[in-house]
């Protein structure tokens, strides 16, 4: 109830009085001072509560500020970790580009070598196909006057073949560690000529 109704309800009264007016008229003032009574302590009881719950929700307010004040520092905490990572991924990064580059040239290069390389192939290639027929023909040659023939399957150390004739075959096997190649060439030379001679 407002100062101004109090004011009023103590007028009521002091007509009442003054006037002379009856008993009834005094009761429903009076009447009147408790419902107004009774409604500034609701009021105030409304009060109360609205206080109450300002003071919670300030105090709720404070705590999710306190809390919000945590999370940040939290927060940039993690920023600055993830800001470090992300410069330390940078430097690697930047690392493996210049190894990528260094790669890429190495690989054009390795393309310009393997291009020279296929081109000296073909010309040796090219070489090789002109010279075979004559190589053939000079290993059939070769192969029909001194009869010799070759064992391809000995190791890279042994030289092994035979020498054939009308009437017999001259089997021969060498080292090549324990003998030159001269006592080669003049070995096999004989070889040779004791088949001619078992010819005739």
């Amino acid at each position: 109830m407002s100062s101004e109704e109090l004011r009023q309800t103590a007028k009521m009264l002091a007509k009442a009085l003054d006037s002379g007016d009856d008993y009834k008229q005094l009761l429903k003032a009076i009447e009147g001072a408790k419902n107004n009574s009774e409604l500034i302590k609701q009021r105030n009881m409304e009060v109360k509560r609205c206080v109450q719950a300002l003071a919670m929700l300030e105090e709720k307010t404070g705590k999710m500020a306190a809390m919000g004040i945590q999370e940040s520092k939290e927060n940039d905490e993690i920023i600055a970790k993830l800001k470090e990572e992300k410069q330390s991924r940078a430097g690697e990064i930047e690392k493996l580009n210049a190894a990528l580059t260094s790669l890429e040239n190495s690989i054009r290069e390795i393309g310009l070598e393997n291009s020279k390389l296929l081109e000296e192939k073909s010309a040796i290639q090219h070489q090789a196909s002109d010279a075979m027929p004559k190589t053939k023909f000079s290993f059939s040659l070769y192969s029909n006057i001194t009869r010799l023939r070759w064992d391809y399957d000995m190791d890279d150390d042994k030289l092994q073949g035979f020498v054939t004739s009308l009437h017999d075959v001259r089997p021969f096997t060498l080292n090549l560690k324990e003998h030159s190649r001269h006592f080669v060439a003049n070995y096999l030379w004989d070889v040779i000529a004791s088949a001619k001679s078992s010819q005739q």
